[in-house]
């Protein structure tokens, strides 16, 4: 489970959580055992290192302070650390269109039609997809692109 805490003027401002059941952060990688805890302290003047700790129940406890424009790069650099491989890491532009798709069509045929491909190709891509993620991609699409932190979940995943 990965946790990400970002606090603004000595306040919590953001909490979330992937790893879950039924939450977005069920298509990480298999790498992605443990538990890791991200906390941000936003701050108006530039950033400072990451300090890690590790805690009595396993899990992963990382500190950063940084601006508000560089705390997602810093998340990424934790993950990509961690070696957390994230939807966007595993597939290629076209298979994570054939997601996009699949979150409003739910059949092979339609999906193919609004892609301008055929539904072989389709099918080719929904193959690849459950084969890399380890689930089918119709569960992928609705865990990624149904979720209310859908921009901040991707961003997270897009190489820094």
């Amino acid at each position: 489970m990965i946790t990400v805490r970002m606090f603004k003027t000595g306040k919590l401002e953001t909490l979330t959580t992937w790893g879950l059941s039924g939450s977005v952060g069920e298509i990480f990688s298999e790498q992605t055992l443990e538990h890791i805890q991200i906390n941000i302290v936003i701050t108006s003047d530039s950033t400072r290192p990451i300090i890690s700790n590790a805690m009595t129940d396993g899990s992963v406890c990382f500190y950063a302070a940084t601006t508000e424009e560089n705390a997602n790069d810093v998340i990424k650099k934790i993950l990509l650390d961690r070696e957390i491989v994230g939807v966007a890491e595993l597939l290629t532009s076209r298979e994570l269109d054939v997601l996009r798709t699949l979150n409003t069509t739910k059949s092979t045929k339609s999906g193919a039609e609004k892609l301008h491909i055929s539904e072989r190709t389709f099918a080719n891509h929904r193959f690849n997809i459950s084969k890399k993620t380890g689930r089918p991609a119709s569960e992928i699409a609705q865990s990624v692109f149904d979720c209310s932190n859908v921009e901040l979940f991707i961003s997270m995943l897009t190489p820094v």
